[in-house]
């Protein structure tokens, strides 16, 4: 991680013990905003209501519906009924409540249970439903229940008191869900200019929190310091005539440009090694284009050129059929532009909004994945559809894709870790035919979740990968850190993909994994040298269907919607047996286990 990081961590520590954080981000009410008395924000010339139009009225109403009736949808997955308004400081998932009193830099990420499960809530993803609900059918239900729920927040949390001002990032996804939702009801009867004053006290206190703790953000080399880099921009273009805009606007732009410089590969992936998160980074860049030009602001080359490099590469990623993605790296729930029909596992949305706010395009025909590009107020671009090649490697992000004529598939591998790995998926290969991915990554799952699966869904034992002697890839240092980080290679030949690594070096094991399309199917390789009477294991996760499995051929057939898939394993060279598991009773996934003995 360098010395420098390791500097600012104790120091940063320090801070936190003596108070020093606290000092700077003092809590305080409401009313102690002192706003500018030089006119409103220009809220109302960022987004598009007139898009309601063309908008998917039943979606939104059903969603808006839900959510004045107490049920809301977390995680951008089912709806839990924690009533209208919520309790701001209640994880409704895993039953815990946090103290809503305490000053956000005595409070711990891992005190309490999953901290996502209470931030969720306060990211406000309900002020898009309603907001867009309103724009669709001019209800007034849907703009006075958005502002009931964010009056009820604001009374709950004070500036910087309690478990939802701990994140400057988390703080940026509110104030951006916020701006959108007051952008759209600007013309509601439930917008009276009381109401404005209040959401601009509250973009200039998440102005004020962000700023506050940027550094420790910026130290992390991922989301979090781009995300707050936004919110800094974000106050800044609503707010200009505070005090502090001009300071905001040049800081957030002047660390956004070091931080896209350094976390954006050359190849357009991104440091955090997660399809997931790389949405969120490019979201987040979306966001700051649209933002600057539609308040006049001129959008800086360097901001543009990464945005469309890490849009390519999403895209290369993104399956045409499905809008599905493999779920590689890290993946708890983050979706902070929930503007379409579309759901969460669907990457047309953001790929589409992409084209259109950084090349002024479109990628895809017209479709559901449309709404973002029309509530950010962009129409009739013309269509881009660059070539897909047979062959895509990015190898600084440790990703190939090789395709066929009715799929795709991806082998994980790297040269070298520039940061830190978010995972043991070293050698993982995902498979997708007709739409459906066939062999699965399983994600990370949770931030911190409870129980037997704490942590294991980043181990190499459930990627689609080989493990030696039990052991995994890298050794565990931390909830977020592995050591050492392993060297390896990928490459691109003309028919198939190579990659290998050293994680098991200490015991004397290379492995080198080819990825070949053969005939209307993949052929892949695993080749293991000095094993010396060690097992080995294959692991497949696959989607669920109708399967039969013949343990003396190792080979399972499965029948799915689009037709039969045929797994073989073959071993040269040792004795092999196999077991397949279904995860779940009612049936989401298979695994396929090979052991050599």
């Amino acid at each position: 991680m360098g010395v420098c990081w390791c500097v600012f961590r104790v120091r940063y520590a320090l801070a936190v013990r003596l108070g020093w954080l606290e000092k700077a981000s003092p809590r305080c009410d409401w009313s102690e905003t002192v706003l500018t008395k030089a006119g409103p924000m220009p809220s109302g010339r960022l987004f598009g209501a007139a898009a309601g139009a063309q908008a998917d009225q039943k979606y939104w109403q059903n969603a808006a519906d839900e959510i004045l009736g107490g049920s809301f949808r977390l995680f951008s997955d089912r709806s839990w009924p924690v009533g209208f308004p919520p309790d701001w400081h209640h994880n409704p998932i895993q039953g815990k409540r946090w103290e809503p009193d305490v000053h956000w830099s005595r409070l711990s990420d891992f005190g309490n249970g999953d901290i996502k499960g209470v931030w969720e809530l306060s990211r406000f993803p309900w002020a898009y439903t309603l907001a867009c609900a309103f724009a669709a059918c001019r209800d007034e239900r849907y703009a006075e229940g958005f502002w009931v729920l964010f009056e009820s927040w604001l009374e709950a949390n004070p500036p910087n008191a309690g478990v939802n001002w701990r994140c400057g990032q988390e703080a940026t996804f509110r104030l951006m869900a916020g701006t959108f939702a007051v952008s759209l009801l600007l013309g509601a009867a439930a917008t009276t200019p009381a109401r404005q004053a209040a959401f601009r006290r509250f973009v200039l206190q998440t102005g004020r929190r962000v700023e506050a703790n940027l550094e420790y953000a910026l130290s992390q080399s991922n989301n979090h310091g781009v995300s707050e880099c936004v919110g800094l921009i974000t106050a800044a273009l609503l707010e200009p005539r505070a005090r502090e805009s001009s300071r905001w606007l040049a800081k957030g732009l002047r660390h956004m440009r070091d931080q896209l410089g350094t976390l954006v590969y050359a190849d357009g992936g991104f440091s955090q090694h997660s399809t997931n998160y790389h949405r969120v980074l490019l979201d987040d860049v979306i966001w700051a284009t649209h933002l600057l030009r539609a308040t006049g602001t001129s959008v800086p080359e360097w901001m543009l050129a990464a945005g469309r490099r890490a849009l390519a590469f999403l895209d290369e990623l993104t399956d045409p059929t499905s809008g599905g993605a493999p779920c590689w790296g890290s993946n708890d729930g983050a979706k902070i532009l929930p503007v379409s029909p579309c759901g969460y596992e669907d990457y047309r949305p953001s790929v589409q909004l992409g084209y259109a706010v950084l090349h002024g395009a479109r990628r895809y025909p017209a479709g559901p994945w449309d709404e973002p590009a029309d509530w950010f107020g962009i129409r009739e671009e013309p269509m881009m559809q660059p070539e897909r090649e047979r062959r895509w490697c990015a190898p600084e992000s440790g990703v190939a894709l090789l395709r066929s004529a009715d799929g795709w598939a991806m082998l994980r591998g790297i040269r070298r870790f520039r940061h830190r790995p978010a995972q043991c998926d070293l050698l993982h290969v995902d498979i997708w035919w007709q739409g459906i991915n066939v062999a699965v990554d399983a994600g990370s799952y949770s931030y911190a979740p409870d129980g037997r699966i704490d942590g294991k869904l980043k181990s190499a034992f459930v990627h689609n990968t080989v493990t030696v002697d039990g052991h995994d890839q890298m050794k565990k240092f931390g909830r977020f850190l592995y050591l050492p980080w392993p060297n390896g290679s990928i490459d691109v030949e003309p028919d198939s993909i190579s990659a290998g690594h050293d994680g098991y070096a200490g015991l004397g094991v290379t492995q080198v994994r080819q990825l070949a399309a053969v005939g209307g199917g993949w052929l892949i390789t695993d080749r293991l040298a000095g094993l010396a009477g060690r097992p080995a294991r294959l692991h497949w996760l696959l989607t669920d269907g109708d399967w039969q499995w013949d343990p003396r051929e190792l080979a399972l057939r499965l029948t799915l919607p689009a037709g039969r898939v045929l797994i073989q394993v073959t071993c040269r060279g040792a004795a092999a047996n196999g077991r397949v598991v279904r995860a779940a009773p009612d049936g989401q996934t298979l695994l396929v286990s090979v052991n050599t003995l």
